[in-house]
């Protein structure tokens, strides 16, 4: 049926278009069964269906049908008249049409889906006719035999690459189907029943049998791919344009924030650089795994297994995991970020870079996920440009470059009210209150350490019977000024225990300067630079404090180090011994 005014009214185009056949004299399991066999006719379909159905976008009233019991039908003039195809070599007869799609470049290309499941055949059936359907090539290709195919989906700008859906995931092909590759990543191997396109993103969404939708963002990536791709060790694919811009949290926290289990929040795509690329590097995994790999060959061939050199041994032990390195640079060729990948999956992968520069935080070997109310410390927002990525690997000990510069480009959305005219004013100061904060950071650290020096020290005063007693003075007036120093670093603890108002410390001054414009795409305040010129009054005289604090403490590790004393923690002295 046809409507024109949105389904108010319908007109029949067509009669009866399947071979209108009486499901009740139709052989199942070798016989005709009686009306009371169990389950005769229940929770099964009324056989003679339409069951595909599409018109060409290139030429209006070219209709095109496919029904439960094998056929496909063409009408040229909108119904008027039908031309029946009930055989199509290499599809066996009475198969289940499944989809049927009309090209979009083309008005005499069309693509059909057979479904022959129900009669114990799980081969895939992907047929395309280029002639309205007079002659059919199938388009199989190396679909996996035993994985059905029950939608096919046609890309909107290169005409060669297709998409279908199989009882195993998602396949795509480049070359019109004569290769197919499978994809994955994050894709369970589910039957996938229904594929759209979201032209404007780029996006494939994936209608799966009972296991939710699944989306693709931008699949553009996969225009550019070529087959002889697969022989290099990494190939990086265009980048697409990234909008750079604040998410809002508006139930307070990110997320759900306390809403409860009950209430639903899908995860949205990261606010990123999307980079897209081609890894298959085999040789990439440790020695360790390079000696299993080898073994399962041999335990596999019914073949002896040598067993380690103490020498080879020592190579796999002694070995880092090799990684790769992708580096973010801007247009004048400094480097922005280092993105470490650690066993990079062979296939399609994805990196996000989300426009920020390092945290120039304190290293830590073992990074510690934000908690409930805690958010990842960044780095200052990159203003937006032209930037480069460039992978390297590193491996055995050898840094190796894979790729050459691949250019893409950062856009501000500026959906905001406020939005800075100088977008590289904001960057420039959000650079130097970065620049600032590693100090800071260090500097804490450092004092630190100090603190943890002079304990030892003290305790290394008592345990040394050469040691002058007179130094424990010493090391009480060292311990004041530190308790000073925390009051710059931190604010007065006597009064913050108590419940008192007291000034804030260096740090918090540094941090709550740069919380009020760090996730923001505003004009720098004046405030901000007023803060960031009284924080570096402030800092450049703890600097002066922390490096003689630093001298002190050297000199007394080094008068106890002369007089044989135990080692003490963070000295720099290295313990002496002479043969006797």
């Amino acid at each position: 049926f046809k409507s024109e005014n949105r389904g108010d009214e319908w007109t029949a185009v067509s009669p009866d278009l399947t071979k209108q056949l009486d499901r009740d004299t139709i052989r199942v399991m070798g016989r005709v069964w009686s009306s009371d066999a169990v389950m005769k006719n229940k929770s099964t379909s009324i056989f003679g269906n339409i069951t595909a159905f599409d018109e060409s976008p290139k030429k209006e009233g070219l209709l095109y049908a496919g029904t439960d019991d094998g056929l496909v039908q063409v009408s040229e003039n909108g119904g008027q008249g039908w031309r029946k195809i009930d055989k199509i070599e290499g599809v066996p007869q009475m198969t289940f049409v499944n989809a049927i799609v009309a090209s979009q470049y083309e008005a005499d290309l069309v693509y059909a889906v057979f479904n022959n499941h129900k009669n114990g055949d799980f081969k895939p059936y992907i047929f395309k006719s280029s002639d309205k359907g007079k002659s059919w090539k199938s388009i199989s290709g190396n679909l996996p035999l035993r994985g059905t195919v029950y939608d096919i989906a046609e890309d909107h700008v290169d005409k060669n690459l297709l998409f279908a859906g199989t009882e195993f995931g998602c396949f795509f092909s480049k070359d019109g189907g004569q290769n197919w590759h499978q994809l994955k990543s994050g894709l369970p191997t589910i039957a996938i029943k229904d594929i759209e396109i979201q032209r404007r993103e780029n996006d494939l969404v994936l209608a799966s049998f009972g296991r939710g939708f699944y989306i693709l963002d931008d699949y553009s990536p996969l225009r550019n791919f070529k087959e002889e791709d697969q022989k290099n060790s990494l190939t990086v694919y265009p980048i697409k344009d990234a909008w750079m811009f604040i998410e809002s949290t508006p139930l307070g926290l990110s997320g759900k924030a306390n809403q409860g289990e009950s209430y639903y929040g899908a995860e949205n795509p990261a606010v990123a650089a999307v980079i897209t690329y081609l890894f298959n590097d085999t040789t990439l995994i440790s020695i360790k795994d390079q000696r299993k790999k080898k073994e399962s060959e041999l335990v596999k061939n019914g073949k002896d297994v040598p067993y380690p050199t103490l020498d080879a041994l020592h190579k796999e032990d002694w070995e880092n995991n090799p990684y790769l390195i992708a580096t973010i640079s801007d247009a004048q060729g400094d480097v922005v970020r280092r993105l470490r990948i650690d066993k990079p999956q062979k296939g399609f992968n994805r990196l996000n870079w989300d426009f920020r520069y390092e945290a120039l935080v304190p290293v830590q070997l073992q990074n510690k996920s934000a908690g409930r109310y805690e958010s990842t410390t960044n780095g200052a927002l990159a203003a937006p440009g032209t930037f480069y990525v460039q992978f390297h690997k590193f491996q055995a000990g050898k840094l190796s470059e894979l790729t050459a510069k691949t250019a893409f480009v950062i856009k501000a959305l500026n959906n905001v009210s406020l939005a800075a005219s100088d977008k590289k004013q904001l960057n420039d100061f959000s650079v130097k209150m970065a620049k600032m904060r590693r100090a800071a950071r260090g500097a804490s650290e450092v004092y630190s350490v100090q603190v943890n020096r002079l304990k030892h020290v003290q305790k290394a005063i008592h345990e040394t019977t050469d040691a002058d007693l007179k130094l424990l003075e010493k090391i009480s007036e060292l311990g004041i000024k530190q308790k000073e120093m925390a009051i710059v670093l931190y604010g007065d603890a006597s009064l913050s225990s108590r419940e008192f108002a007291f000034s804030p410390g260096l740090l918090s001054r540094i941090e709550s300067t740069m919380d009020n414009f760090w996730s923001a795409t505003s004009a720098v305040p004046s405030s901000a630079n007023r803060h960031y010129n009284e924080s570096a009054d402030i800092f450049e005289s703890m600097l002066k404090e922390l490096r003689s604090m630093n001298d002190e403490i050297t000199k007394l590790e080094e008068a106890l180090f002369k007089l044989g004393a135990p080692y003490t923690q963070g000295s720099n002295f290295i313990p002496d011994w002479k043969r006797e």
